[in-house]
Protein backbone atom coordinates (compact mmCIF):
# COMPACT_ATOMS: atom_id res chain seq x y z
CA UNK A 1 0.00 0.00 0.00
CA UNK A 2 2.77 2.34 0.85
CA UNK A 3 4.61 1.86 -2.32
CA UNK A 4 1.14 2.34 -4.05
CA UNK A 5 0.87 5.32 -2.49
CA UNK A 6 4.35 6.43 -2.93
CA UNK A 7 3.97 5.82 -6.80
CA UNK A 8 0.61 7.93 -6.89
CA UNK A 9 2.53 11.09 -5.39
CA UNK A 10 5.44 10.23 -7.92
CA UNK A 11 2.91 10.68 -10.43
CA UNK A 12 0.84 13.33 -9.01
CA UNK A 13 4.84 15.33 -8.90
CA UNK A 14 5.71 14.57 -11.92
CA UNK A 15 1.83 16.06 -13.81
CA UNK A 16 1.87 19.10 -11.81
CA UNK A 17 5.60 20.09 -12.54
CA UNK A 18 4.68 19.58 -16.00
CA UNK A 19 2.07 21.99 -15.73
CA UNK A 20 3.70 24.43 -13.99
CA UNK A 21 6.90 24.71 -16.31
CA UNK A 22 4.32 24.79 -18.96
CA UNK A 23 2.39 27.51 -18.21
CA UNK A 24 2.67 30.28 -20.83
CA UNK A 25 2.19 33.65 -20.48
CA UNK A 26 1.89 36.51 -23.53
CA UNK A 27 2.80 40.25 -23.63
CA UNK A 28 2.03 43.05 -26.40
CA UNK A 29 4.62 43.49 -28.71
CA UNK A 30 4.29 45.98 -31.43
CA UNK A 31 4.80 44.59 -35.03
CA UNK A 32 3.87 44.09 -38.50
CA UNK A 33 1.98 42.11 -40.55
CA UNK A 34 2.60 41.84 -44.28
CA UNK A 35 -0.48 40.34 -45.88
CA UNK A 36 -1.11 38.31 -49.07
CA UNK A 37 -1.17 41.82 -51.27
CA UNK A 38 2.05 43.01 -49.67
CA UNK A 39 0.31 45.29 -47.12
CA UNK A 40 1.84 46.65 -44.54
CA UNK A 41 0.12 46.83 -41.28
CA UNK A 42 0.83 48.03 -38.07
CA UNK A 43 -0.30 45.78 -35.38
CA UNK A 44 0.64 44.89 -31.43
CA UNK A 45 1.10 41.41 -31.41
CA UNK A 46 0.03 39.01 -28.33
CA UNK A 47 3.40 37.17 -28.29
CA UNK A 48 3.36 34.05 -25.98
CA UNK A 49 6.15 33.05 -24.21
CA UNK A 50 7.27 29.32 -22.02
CA UNK A 51 7.12 30.32 -18.54
CA UNK A 52 10.00 32.34 -16.87
CA UNK A 53 11.42 32.46 -20.83
CA UNK A 54 12.69 35.31 -22.18
CA UNK A 55 12.60 34.07 -25.56
CA UNK A 56 8.97 33.74 -27.71
CA UNK A 57 7.07 30.67 -27.99
CA UNK A 58 7.24 30.21 -31.77
CA UNK A 59 5.88 26.80 -31.68
CA UNK A 60 2.76 28.19 -30.44
CA UNK A 61 2.69 31.06 -33.63
CA UNK A 62 3.39 28.49 -36.36
CA UNK A 63 -0.13 28.68 -37.44
CA UNK A 64 -1.94 31.48 -35.65
CA UNK A 65 -0.73 34.43 -33.84
CA UNK A 66 -3.31 36.85 -31.80
CA UNK A 67 -2.98 40.49 -32.30
CA UNK A 68 -4.59 43.91 -31.92
CA UNK A 69 -5.42 46.68 -34.44
CA UNK A 70 -5.12 50.18 -34.06
CA UNK A 71 -8.93 50.15 -32.19
CA UNK A 72 -7.68 48.18 -29.80
CA UNK A 73 -9.73 44.85 -31.31
CA UNK A 74 -8.41 41.61 -30.70
CA UNK A 75 -7.69 39.24 -33.96
CA UNK A 76 -6.27 35.92 -34.58
CA UNK A 77 -4.53 36.16 -37.73
CA UNK A 78 -3.64 32.26 -39.50
CA UNK A 79 -0.61 31.37 -41.35
CA UNK A 80 -2.27 31.44 -44.71
CA UNK A 81 -3.92 34.74 -44.40
CA UNK A 82 -0.30 36.60 -44.20
CA UNK A 83 3.00 36.23 -45.90
CA UNK A 84 4.93 37.87 -43.06
CA UNK A 85 4.69 39.11 -39.49
CA UNK A 86 7.57 40.57 -37.65
CA UNK A 87 8.64 42.31 -34.43
CA UNK A 88 11.29 43.52 -32.49
CA UNK A 89 11.67 42.07 -28.57
CA UNK A 90 14.78 42.60 -26.56
CA UNK A 91 16.41 44.60 -29.28
CA UNK A 92 16.18 41.43 -31.44
CA UNK A 93 14.26 41.41 -34.92
CA UNK A 94 12.05 37.99 -35.53
CA UNK A 95 10.81 37.56 -39.03
CA UNK A 96 8.44 34.26 -39.52
CA UNK A 97 7.33 34.03 -43.11
CA UNK A 98 4.56 32.02 -44.02
CA UNK A 99 5.20 28.66 -46.32
CA UNK A 100 2.75 26.07 -47.69
CA UNK A 101 2.06 22.71 -44.96
CA UNK A 102 3.49 20.54 -47.55
CA UNK A 103 6.32 18.26 -45.46
CA UNK A 104 4.22 19.30 -42.20
CA UNK A 105 1.15 17.89 -42.84
CA UNK A 106 1.01 15.73 -39.89
CA UNK A 107 2.15 18.21 -37.90
CA UNK A 108 -0.32 20.95 -38.43
CA UNK A 109 -2.99 18.96 -39.86
CA UNK A 110 -5.52 21.45 -39.94
CA UNK A 111 -3.06 24.45 -41.42
CA UNK A 112 -2.65 25.34 -44.86
CA UNK A 113 0.26 27.35 -44.32
CA UNK A 114 2.56 27.84 -41.73
CA UNK A 115 4.44 30.80 -40.13
CA UNK A 116 8.60 29.51 -39.71
CA UNK A 117 11.16 31.26 -38.12
CA UNK A 118 13.38 33.05 -40.34
CA UNK A 119 17.15 32.56 -39.01
CA UNK A 120 18.94 34.20 -41.95
CA UNK A 121 17.62 36.17 -45.35
CA UNK A 122 19.09 35.61 -48.25
CA UNK A 123 18.52 33.85 -51.94
CA UNK A 124 19.44 31.36 -49.82
CA UNK A 125 16.87 30.45 -46.68
CA UNK A 126 17.36 29.47 -43.42
CA UNK A 127 14.46 28.54 -41.81
CA UNK A 128 13.69 27.10 -38.06
CA UNK A 129 10.80 25.14 -37.73
CA UNK A 130 9.64 23.87 -33.52
CA UNK A 131 7.77 20.55 -33.12
CA UNK A 132 6.51 18.57 -29.92
CA UNK A 133 5.94 15.13 -29.62
CA UNK A 134 4.34 12.97 -26.79
CA UNK A 135 4.95 9.79 -25.29
CA UNK A 136 2.54 7.22 -23.89
CA UNK A 137 2.92 6.48 -20.48
CA UNK A 138 3.83 2.71 -19.03
CA UNK A 139 2.27 1.31 -15.93
CA UNK A 140 2.89 4.20 -12.84
CA UNK A 141 5.34 6.30 -15.22
CA UNK A 142 3.45 9.10 -16.72
CA UNK A 143 4.45 9.69 -20.76
CA UNK A 144 6.35 12.89 -21.15
CA UNK A 145 6.75 15.38 -23.64
CA UNK A 146 9.89 17.01 -25.55
CA UNK A 147 10.43 19.34 -28.35
CA UNK A 148 12.85 18.78 -31.38
CA UNK A 149 13.77 21.85 -33.62
CA UNK A 150 14.29 21.03 -36.99
CA UNK A 151 16.09 23.30 -39.62
CA UNK A 152 14.80 23.95 -43.73
CA UNK A 153 16.39 25.29 -46.50
CA UNK A 154 15.07 27.35 -49.62
CA UNK A 155 16.87 28.63 -52.30
CA UNK A 156 14.96 31.70 -54.49
CA UNK A 157 11.44 30.37 -54.62
CA UNK A 158 12.01 26.59 -54.65
CA UNK A 159 10.48 24.19 -52.79
CA UNK A 160 11.85 23.69 -49.29
CA UNK A 161 14.47 21.38 -48.24
CA UNK A 162 14.98 19.77 -44.59
CA UNK A 163 18.42 18.37 -44.97
CA UNK A 164 18.60 14.37 -44.18
CA UNK A 165 21.50 13.15 -41.96
CA UNK A 166 22.62 9.63 -43.85
CA UNK A 167 21.58 11.75 -47.22
CA UNK A 168 23.20 14.76 -46.63
CA UNK A 169 26.04 15.19 -48.86
CA UNK A 170 23.27 14.25 -51.60
CA UNK A 171 20.80 16.48 -50.69
CA UNK A 172 22.85 19.54 -50.94
CA UNK A 173 24.47 18.46 -54.12
CA UNK A 174 21.32 18.19 -55.61
CA UNK A 175 19.73 21.46 -54.00
CA UNK A 176 22.47 23.33 -54.57
CA UNK A 177 24.15 22.76 -57.59
CA UNK A 178 24.37 26.45 -59.32
CA UNK A 179 27.15 26.58 -56.16
CA UNK A 180 30.09 24.54 -57.11
CA UNK A 181 32.41 25.80 -53.75
CA UNK A 182 30.10 24.95 -51.22
CA UNK A 183 29.06 21.75 -52.92
CA UNK A 184 32.75 20.90 -53.17
CA UNK A 185 33.17 21.39 -48.94
CA UNK A 186 30.40 19.41 -48.26
CA UNK A 187 31.60 16.51 -50.50
CA UNK A 188 34.68 17.19 -49.14
CA UNK A 189 33.44 16.74 -45.34
CA UNK A 190 34.57 20.16 -45.03
CA UNK A 191 31.35 21.45 -44.20
CA UNK A 192 28.65 19.05 -42.24
CA UNK A 193 25.11 19.44 -41.56
CA UNK A 194 26.00 21.11 -38.16
CA UNK A 195 27.39 23.67 -40.18
CA UNK A 196 24.15 24.77 -42.05
CA UNK A 197 24.73 28.37 -40.78
CA UNK A 198 27.84 28.43 -42.50
CA UNK A 199 26.51 26.60 -45.05
CA UNK A 200 23.91 29.45 -45.96
CA UNK A 201 25.90 32.38 -45.09
CA UNK A 202 28.65 31.13 -47.67
CA UNK A 203 26.18 30.25 -50.34
CA UNK A 204 25.02 33.84 -50.05
CA UNK A 205 28.34 35.62 -50.11
CA UNK A 206 29.57 33.43 -53.12
CA UNK A 207 26.30 31.90 -55.18
CA UNK A 208 23.74 34.75 -55.34
CA UNK A 209 24.57 36.37 -59.13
Amino acid sequence: MRKRNHALLKMLFVITASLFFTIAQAKNIPGQIIDNEGKVTNVTFKIPFGFLSSVPDFLRMQTRVAYYDDANQKHVLHADKAQEIKFVHANKSYRMLSRYNEDFSTLFPTSKNIFMLLEIDGKLKLFHLFSKYSTAGTGTTPGYTYSKDQFYLQRSDSRLLRPRDIAFRKDMTTYLDDCPEVVKLVQERELRKAELVAIVNLYNQKCTD
